[in-house]
């Protein structure tokens, strides 16, 4: 009766987490075709404002192709991983949740000129909260630490972008948006542990 019970509760729980999945994939498919989306109706805004520097096909290169073929190549591997795996549900969260921090960084880097697009980054970090797992936000956290410091320091696609560290509002800005990051990923965890005890006394 126990073992039945138990077994009930497994298979339940598995119900849920293959549901969320494919919520989190469909998510992170959406994201990428938005950015694309994005991408298309930012070039003839700017063209009508005529704050287009760049050449149509330089543009298409630079915004379009180059992200867009990353962003399919990361969902790629993503649905590889379904595919392959399909039982192993841990290593599925584990390869969407960092997936989709890789889909931010691709959107923040081509675009890091707009500081505000940092914020991208709490996304997949609130949704790796929603499996209930210490370790995966906690991998997800330092994913998405180390792709904002490197498509913010490192790498420097838009020649309009002036360095980050050079300039002392720059750094300044760059140092409180690691502090909000960190704030909002202690907030996932604390959320994660007051969860499991409503759980626990259920």
């Amino acid at each position: 009766m126990v073992n039945s019970y138990i077994r009930t509760i497994e298979f339940e729980y598995e119900k849920v987490s293959r549901h969320w999945l494919k919520i989190h994939t469909i998510i992170s498919v959406g994201l990428a075709f938005a950015s694309f989306l994005l991408e298309v109706i930012l070039y003839f805004v700017l063209k009508q404002m005529n704050l287009m520097e760049a050449s149509a096909p330089r543009y298409a290169q630079k915004y379009l192709l180059i992200p867009t073929g990353l962003n399919l190549l990361i969902l790629l591997i993503i649905f590889l991983f379904r595919k392959l795996y399909p039982k192993r549900l841990t290593l599925q969260s584990y390869v969407i949740s960092i997936g989709l921090v890789a889909i931010c960084f691709v959107l923040f880097t081509i675009h890091s000129i707009f500081p505000s697009l940092y914020f991208l980054f709490a996304i997949p970090l609130m949704f790796s909260c929603l499996y209930g797992n210490y370790l995966l936000t906690s991998v997800t956290a330092i994913c998405v630490f180390i792709a904002r410091i490197v498509g913010d320091v490192v790498i420097v696609w838009d020649s309009a972008k002036s360095a980050v560290l050079d300039e002392s509002y720059n750094s300044v800005n760059f140092a409180i948006s690691l502090l909000i990051l960190a704030g909002f990923c202690i907030s996932c965890l604390t959320l994660i542990y007051f969860e499991q005890e409503k759980t626990t006394l259920r």
